[in-house]
């Protein structure tokens, strides 16, 4: 009867000792693999993140003719509280009627939307932010000249109009457009101090 053969144990034969390379000889292998341009290549290939700034076209996800009816709305309702305002400091609530909001509130909202629609859609030009802010001015003048000055039933009508559409180019303007809008508005309401400044170099 053959006798079984005996296994060898593995924890008894001798291990090969580990081939050391030297750092040189290390650089001239990766150097000879390429695997550093490699790995280079793949990092141009992936898409860099983009930045704040150039995301902010894509974030505004709303296109402009939803967002047209989401601010014509709004400042439709405001246009129409404003008027029953001025209508009741003058003593005239009661010919402000269902039929009178009708008259005036219904044909603006359409007029809004189009006019949100466009200046939505050509906002970020130049010449449009310089527009808005010419138009901004002057609608904010106009409100402090009526609201101050010409204080008359006919005249304080305008204003609800007027604050509308100032309120409305003030939010589609860039910031720093937006606070030179203001500030001339503001100037020409406190103008009285030029005028006082001018009367006193008279006197002097």
């Amino acid at each position: 009867m053959p006798t079984p053969k005996k296994r060898k144990d593995p924890s008894k034969t001798p291990s090969k000792p580990p081939v050391e390379y030297t750092e040189e000889e290390q650089w001239r292998i990766i150097n000879e693999t390429g695997i550093l341009q490699k790995v280079a290549e793949n990092d141009k290939r992936k898409p860099k993140p983009k930045s704040k700034r150039s995301r902010e076209p894509e974030d505004e996800d709303i296109p402009p003719g939803p967002l047209a009816f989401l601010f014509a709305l709004p400042l439709t309702v405001l246009h129409g509280g404003m008027d029953y305002i001025v209508h009741l400091q003058y003593d005239y609530g009661e010919h402000f009627t269902f039929k009178r909001v009708l008259s005036r509130q219904l044909p603006l909202f359409p007029v809004l939307v189009l006019f949100i629609y466009f200046t939505t859609k050509y906002k970020n030009l130049l010449v449009s932010q310089l527009l808005f802010t010419i138009a901004s001015a002057a609608a904010g003048v106009g409100l402090v000249y009526f609201s101050t000055e010409d204080q008359t039933f006919g005249a304080m009508l305008k204003t609800p109009g007027l604050a509308v559409l100032w309120i409305y180019l003030v939010i589609q303007m860039r910031l720093p457009l937006a606070c030179l809008s203001l500030l001339g508005t503001f100037l020409y309401y406190h103008k009285k101090w030029f005028e006082a400044g001018k009367i006193g170099n008279l006197n002097d």
